[in-house]
């Protein structure tokens, strides 16, 4: 959905991680994160495909401050 020809870019951008993992630094992955897309980070979880606003249940935000 977000190729870079025929991307539909008002969908989100689902990037999946396990953060149960000792090896993932969460602060750090959503420092990382933000510095390249520049814009708030929502952290939950994907049910069913994710195609629709009512598949993404939200935990927590992170804003992206410049």
């Amino acid at each position: 959905e977000h190729n870079m020809k025929t991307g539909e870019y008002r969908k989100p951008l689902r990037i999946i991680l396990n953060w149960q993992s000792k090896k993932l630094n969460k602060r750090e992955i959503v420092r990382e994160l933000q510095t390249v897309l520049k814009t708030t980070i929502f952290i939950g979880e994907i049910k069913n495909s994710g195609r629709n606003n009512e598949d993404y249940i939200i935990k927590e935000t992170r804003e992206y401050e410049l």
